[in-house]
């Protein structure tokens, strides 16, 4: 989960209290094509996920605000039980959390809350609930499917930081440009990407500066 900047304008559709095909595409849109819970892209079926629970809040159905695109695999664990997450458009949880990769035997996550406020704990249980190598359910994405594509996108991240530490002086900019693009916001699973690097920086000064301006 990351922060991301939502369209002011509702689509139309939502005036006539129906979810049509301009919501999905604006959600789309907004959130770069990635499940707003695990960022994963090219996930089909998407759904519309309600940040507060229709059945609780049936007066936001159809709110702009309360709508975020989703996996099913994601928008199932997190069901009517989570009403009480971060909303993402206004609250920063990649500040809010850490999201890392342990690399055992069999891979895990671990999603910590950075701040000790209700929400953002409530976040973090939920997030590790979705990558709970535990929770096994049929379908195209479960979450030791999901586990495992983070620890490829790790392991490609590495390979462009062993890159640039040995690269000549005169490329390490380029280098530098392709680490950018790998943690930027757009690409999937850039929580646990950035905070990888947020970790390495107390090792490796050369990656400090501006790798994180966008």
């Amino acid at each position: 989960m990351i922060k991301v900047k939502r369209s002011p304008n509702p689509p139309e559709s939502l005036a006539d209290k129906k979810i049509l095909d301009d919501v999905y595409r604006q959600l789309d849109k907004d959130f770069f094509g990635k499940c707003y819970l695990c960022e994963q892209k090219d996930f089909i079926p998407i759904s519309v996920d309600h940040l507060k629970s229709k059945s609780k809040h049936p007066d936001l159905e159809y709110n702009w605000s309360n709508l975020f695109p989703a996996c099913r695999y994601c928008n199932e664990v997190k069901g009517d039980n989570y009403d009480d997450i971060i909303d993402c458009t206004l609250v920063d949880a990649e500040l809010c959390m850490s999201y890392r990769l342990i690399m055992d035997l069999i891979p895990a996550v671990d999603i910590q809350p950075e701040i000790n406020e209700y929400q953002v704990c409530r976040t973090s249980e939920l997030l590790m609930k979705i990558h709970d190598n535990k929770n096994i359910r049929s379908g195209p994405t479960n979450s030791r499917r999901l586990v495992k594509r983070i620890k490829d996108e790790i392991q490609n991240l590495q390979r462009l930081i062993i890159e640039i530490k040995s690269c000549d002086p005169e490329d390490h900019n380029e280098y530098l440009r392709n680490i950018k693009i790998a943690i930027s916001p757009e690409v999937e699973f850039a929580a646990f990407k950035r905070w990888y690097i947020r970790d390495l920086l107390i090792f490796h000064p050369i990656l400090t500066g501006s790798l994180y301006d966008e």
